[in-house]
């Protein structure tokens, strides 16, 4: 009986998050009697994907956090890690340039194959120069290169990248199936929240400065204030969900904005909804945007999201220097009473259907495990 392939990711968090769920779409769909996932955390407290990476036979291992001050108690215990578990042949590293670290820590412990993963067109905050020095040591630490989009691998490799032939575009897929719009669905939620006759503006993602909620308020309330028939749904958490409430106390919005926290049947929220609204202020790919087109919605999002995320005619790019009357007005013209479409084929035409990208990153896994 041959061995199960395990293969350690080194991310911050496993929360419910953009890189995560993608990991955990790969994760779900990967047959795990080949491969099976462990992942390397620096997030202390437990994570929402934790106890089903468990039931899926994956192990959570945590070490320090890092810090830009004090690095080196985190490489210690990265270097102390490796001799311990000195079964790994692969990591896949999704830390963006961070990924230098633990990956230098992996090649001074000759592990064979090494991945760095782009998953973002940017960078903000006072980290932004640290990853941008580290960009050039993560290309000698790092043997294999995936990246979400076009963008993405620009960021991180730059030009580079498309001629190197150890990189690769790996799209950040979905069960797009689980998506396609269902009127029976989309009823029982909508009865749940009350908002049979309202028109339903709303976004999925975590509440952290680049999905920039503040920028959705601010849209919702010059649409609110045209339409008072509106309502804003917001679905996720993060640390900044307190700020966000207090903001929707000043406006007076208490009755008019739903925040449903983590959800576990997002694409079941995504059929409740009319608008989808994605003003982020970088993204590798925007996953979110690729689940709400499965679901038939029109989407209004920010000029920064990668292009390749409109794989349909559903999606609105608009620039986040305009203020926030002028997204209102364009949300607005749309009739909000559209008949929605099944955009399936499209979605797995574009090439995002979960069950083909895992299979491919299967047999990559097993190749180069075997080139070893």
């Amino acid at each position: 009986m041959k061995d199960t392939l395990r293969v350690l990711h080194i991310v911050q968090s496993m929360n419910s998050g953009g890189i995560e769920t993608v990991l955990m779409n790969f994760y779900r769909n990967i047959n795990r009697d080949n491969i099976q996932f462990d992942f390397l955390l620096t997030s202390p407290e437990k994570c929402d994907y934790e106890d089903e990476i468990v039931k899926l036979g994956g192990n959570v291992f945590r070490m320090s956090p890092i810090s830009i001050s004090a690095p080196f108690q985190y490489l210690a215990d990265v270097d102390r890690f490796f001799k311990e578990h000195t079964d790994y042949k692969i990591v896949h590293a999704h830390m963006s340039a961070v990924s230098a670290l633990p990956l230098y820590i992996a090649k001074k412990n000759n592990i064979p194959v090494r991945i760095s993963h782009s998953h973002n067109n940017g960078s903000i905050g006072i980290k932004r120069l640290l990853k941008w020095i580290l960009k050039f040591p993560l290309k000698s630490v790092s043997n294999n290169y995936f990246a979400c989009s076009v963008e993405a691998a620009n960021f991180l490799y730059g030009k580079w990248f498309f001629g190197n032939r150890n990189c690769y575009l790996l799209k950040n897929a979905i069960d797009a199936q689980s998506y396609v719009y269902n009127p029976a669905i989309r009823s029982q939620i909508r009865k749940q929240y009350n908002i049979d006759s309202k028109i339903v503006i709303g976004h999925v993602g975590r509440f952290n400065r680049v999905k920039n909620h503040g920028f959705i308020l601010d849209v919702f309330k010059s649409i609110h204030e045209i339409n008072p028939d509106s309502v804003l749904m917001l679905v996720g958490d993060g640390d900044l969900r307190v700020k966000i409430q207090e903001k929707i106390s000043a406006l007076g919005f208490a009755d008019s904005v739903i925040l449903t926290g983590l959800v576990q049947n997002v694409p079941d929220y995504l059929q409740a909804m009319d608008i989808y609204l994605f003003p982020s202020l970088i993204e590798g790919l925007g996953m979110s945007l690729i689940e709400a087109q499965s679901a038939g919605l029109h989407c209004f999002a920010s000029d920064t999201i990668p292009k390749e995320s409109a794989v349909t005619d559903l999606v609105k790019f608009i620039s986040l220097s305009e203020n926030p009357g002028v997204w209102a007005d364009k949300i607005l013209k749309l009739d909000n009473k559209y008949e929605r479409t099944d955009t399936l084929l499209q979605v797995q035409s574009a090439g995002y259907d979960v069950k083909t990208s895992s299979k491919w990153l299967e047999d990559f896994y097993i190749t180069k495990n075997n080139e070893c």
